[in-house]
């Protein structure tokens, strides 16, 4: 079987640049369990909702 290709992500705590953590993830994992990796890098329990959004301000983060 081949080898799928691995994305790797700098994840960064919100108004904390310093507190960050480099995720490497498999191209074609889900966005949960891209979810499920942040929060087990910074040592969280995997028991709060969470969400992807496509905007980094407020007047866009809830835009398609």
């Amino acid at each position: 079987m081949a080898r799928g290709s691995i994305q790797i992500f700098r994840v960064a705590m919100t108004n904390a640049a310093k507190i960050h953590r480099d995720i490497e993830i498999a191209s074609d994992a889900s966005l949960y369990n891209f979810a499920e990796a942040i929060v087990k890098a910074f040592g969280f329990d995997f028991d709060h909702a969470f969400g992807f959004y496509s905007g980094k301000t407020q007047a866009t983060l809830m835009r398609q």
